[in-house]
């Protein structure tokens, strides 16, 4: 049996607070096993990335078993979807290496993030020095 979530809304989908007018009424149908609660008071800005980036990130890496602590994440680009694989990967204490193109990411992954690896993929000479020495990485995150 599968459990919908079906409620009417008045409120304006764009937000803002604004009521529409009586003749539009928006039904919102929803499989519950996919809707999730926020409390009251936390900031929408705030849960936007866990449920959209985050959910993205999260399912693959909890289906290849990468929730083990002491296995190794590659990721591939440090755009929104590399932010969370490097968060999620710390959380789950793995050995977290950023693969990136651009230099100016390397203080962000390292010190901000957590990090503990960061090689410069346009650096043909970081590729074959991270090569020789690392070949234990089990799991690429590609980003893009």
């Amino acid at each position: 049996m599968l459990n919908l979530l079906i409620f009417w809304s008045k409120t304006c989908p764009k937000g803002g607070g604004r009521k529409s007018t009586e003749k539009l009424k928006i039904c919102y149908c929803l499989i519950c096993r996919y809707c999730y609660k926020i409390p009251e008071n936390y900031p929408s800005h705030l849960a936007a990335p866990l449920l959209c980036a985050g959910i993205t990130v999260y399912s693959p890496m909890i289906r290849h078993n990468m929730k083990q602590p002491g296995k190794s994440l590659g990721v591939i680009g440090l755009g929104g979807l590399g932010h969370m694989a490097v968060l999620f990967g710390k959380a789950f204490g793995l050995k977290v290496t950023v693969f990136s193109t651009s230099i100016s990411k390397k203080e962000e992954a390292l010190t901000v993030l957590g990090a503990d690896n960061f090689v410069l993929s346009s650096d043909e000479q970081q590729m074959k020095v991270y090569q020789t020495l690392n070949k234990t990485e089990k799991w690429l995150y590609h980003s893009h």
